[in-house]
């Protein structure tokens, strides 16, 4: 499922922190893979390729590889360090994103995501915090050999989804772009409920036949199929953090037969869920 999803990309380090700049002090740095923060506080100025950014509470800053970067002022913020290649590994606490000897990551030839601005404010920003709070708790939960790649993956994806639906609220995009963003985001938001595809291109003001053809063209996967890899992230997610039962995971994630839901996630994970949630037990 990791690899139908249209956002593929692994987290290399996700950390939360103030720091404290003296006036004056400016420091500068290119950047070698994809950061998306997150700053909920502070008062900071940054240039990003020659372009002047006013940062604040709300801000969201997305930087691509060989990006260059002037920034001075104090922060509170939530980094966010990514690999689009599929080269680098997380480490775990460990990558440093500043470190002069990280290799630069090849760009990612995805479309959307060109689309994100390097600095735009956020819509609503309590809806990116619990996200950014949700990756790190999961990202600090994971062992270096059984990272939860798919979970973190979903939780990014709803970051960017959010991106780009900010955007298309503020500027006019192209009909087909916009099938893929808003149907993800119907999607992660309704997941539990039962979904049809008449009722997603019904979304989107399109008919059926035409929305199934471009939502697979642009994510690489059927609608149906995107369906159940958000309800099996967020099951996942649901058996870390709940004592809910098996049954009551599945029918909270919109899988109406528990044993339906066992074959899927076997399936898809090579493991029952009830053996996935006490592996991550023993684990952590």
């Amino acid at each position: 499922m990791q690899d139908q999803l249209p956002f593929r990309a692994g987290i290399l380090n996700i950390m939360k922190y103030s720091v404290e700049v003296k006036e004056g002090v400016v420091h500068e740095r290119t950047s070698t893979d994809y950061e998306l923060d997150l700053y909920v506080g502070g008062n900071r100025t940054m240039e990003i390729n020659g372009s002047r950014y006013d940062i604040e509470a709300g801000s969201v800053v997305f930087r691509r590889p060989g990006d260059h970067t002037l920034a001075s002022g104090s922060y509170n913020c939530y980094t966010l360090t990514l690999d689009f290649s599929g080269q680098k590994k997380p480490l775990y606490g460990k990558y440093d994103r500043n470190d002069p000897a990280n290799s630069v990551q090849e760009k990612s030839n995805n479309a959307l995501l060109e689309l994100i601005p390097s600095h735009f404010m956020t819509a609503n920003l309590s809806e990116y915090i619990q996200i950014y709070d949700r990756l790190c708790y999961q990202f600090g939960n994971v062992d270096s050999a059984g990272a939860d790649t798919v979970l973190l993956n979903r939780l990014f994806f709803l970051v960017l989804s959010n991106v780009c639906h900010t955007l298309y609220s503020s500027v006019e995009e192209s009909r087909d772009s916009r099938v893929l963003t808003e149907t993800c985001k119907y999607i992660q938001e309704n997941f539990h409920c039962d979904i049809s595809i008449k009722e997603l291109a019904d979304n989107v003001s399109f008919s059926p036949s035409y929305f199934f053809k471009v939502f697979k063209r642009l994510a690489n996967t059927t609608p149906a199929e995107y369906l159940i890899s958000v309800r099996l992230s967020n099951a996942k997610l649901l058996l870390l953090e709940s004592d809910l039962a098996v049954a009551q995971v599945a029918e909270r994630c919109g899988f109406h037969d528990a044993s339906y839901f066992s074959y899927y996630f076997k399936k898809n994970f090579g493991i029952a869920p009830s053996e996935y949630r006490l592996t991550q037990k023993r684990i952590n």
